[in-house]
Order: C-alpha cells, then structure tokens, then sequence
C-alpha cells in the first residue's frame, strides 16, 4: 500500500452566494502541491532505439501544450456543516510516465533532454511515473456538501523533430509535472468550468 500523506483542507461557503472557495491554501483554491516520488525501476533504457551515429544532432521543439488530469479519484462524501475530517478511498484513473514517441529511430535521452529543459524544474525524470495513492489525506472542510478528492499532475507535451546525419525524424515527447490533492463540490451552482473540474464531474458526480 502507498503511503498516506495527510492532506488538510478546508472549504468554506462564501456568505450569500452558495460559491465553494477554499480556506487554507491562499495560493491556490482547494490544491496543496506534493514533491513527485521518483521511480526505482525503468524500462526507458530497454526500450530505446540504438542512437544513429552522427556528428552533430539536433533537436527542436514545437509549443510545450499543458494540461491537468486526474489521475486517482474517491467517490462522493456527503458531509454537513461540523463533521469531523474524514479519510476517503481513491481509485485509479489513469498513470503518466514519460515518453518519447517517433516515427523511426530517434535518440531519445537527447530529444527528452531538450524538452525537460524547456519545460523548466519540476518536470519528472526518466521512468518516473505519476504518484499513485489509495487513500486520501485527513480532509476536514467548513460548509456541506457532496465531497470529491482527486489527485491530478499537469501533462506537459510537444512535438519535435530530430535531424541527425541529414535524416529529419519526427515525432511527440510528453511528462507530467505539478502533482497535485484537490477538492471539489459535486453539488456546487454554477460549477468550476475548468478541465479537471469537467472530468471529476464525469468520472464521479
């Protein structure tokens, strides 16, 4: 079993207005950042086409497109105003591992290089998957409501091209980044339109 961090939240109704906010985290509503946990084993280096020999390699990247998914979700907690913190189960959604994708033999260590330095820090290592959890951290919120908590990451991608000995190979390369806890209310009105607030909807609401 992974282990259990503790996640304290709490979700506050705004007077008058029936809009979910969060009460703990000034930087960001309802979201507490967690430090990626590095994979030990990976099957990068088994996979990985044999580098074509040239002199000189190199590699461009098209525009980094990010996105937040969820990667674990629990069902809905009905709670009411006063309830005690409460720890709920998570069930998996989908894993992220990095990956460099291309339409013939491409050096990947040189084309995720590249990308890992324009994403910037943060971006995950080689063979690192996106955490998994299977339980919630202690969640206490103010207010009531039907209560959902997903882990998500940022899946950060790109296109590229690898020109080496005057041969051009193209293809994607892709990571995650910014593991994240969050909350959101099923019964809220009007609803978050953001991405991860659509598919926590579909997946449990």
């Amino acid at each position: 079993m992974a282990p259990v961090r503790t996640v304290a939240f709490s979700i506050c109704l705004a007077a008058g207005a029936g809009l979910l906010t969060s009460c703990t985290d000034p930087g960001g509503a309802g979201v507490v950042h967690q430090s990626p946990s590095v994979t030990a084993a990976s099957s990068w280096a088994m996979s990985m086409p044999p580098k074509a020999s040239c002199s000189s390699r190199i590699v461009s990247l098209g525009p980094l497109l990010r996105r937040t998914v969820i990667t674990e979700i629990s069902d809905v907690t009905r709670v009411r105003r006063g309830d005690k913190p409460f720890v709920t189960k998570l069930r998996p959604v989908r894993s992220v591992v990095p990956a460099v994708d291309g339409a013939g033999v491409v050096d990947a260590t040189s084309v995720y290089a590249t990308f890992a330095q324009k994403v910037g820090p943060g971006v995950a290592e080689v063979g690192e998957e996106s955490p998994r959890e299977v339980e919630s951290g202690e969640v206490s919120v103010s207010g009531g409501g039907a209560i959902v908590v997903y882990t998500s990451v940022q899946l950060v991608e790109a296109s590229f091209t690898e020109r080496c000995a005057g041969i051009a190979t193209s293809g994607v390369v892709r990571s995650w980044t910014r593991s994240r806890t969050g909350l959101m209310q099923c019964d809220l009105k009007p609803q978050r339109t953001d991405d991860v607030v659509k598919e926590a909807v579909g997946l449990t609401c």
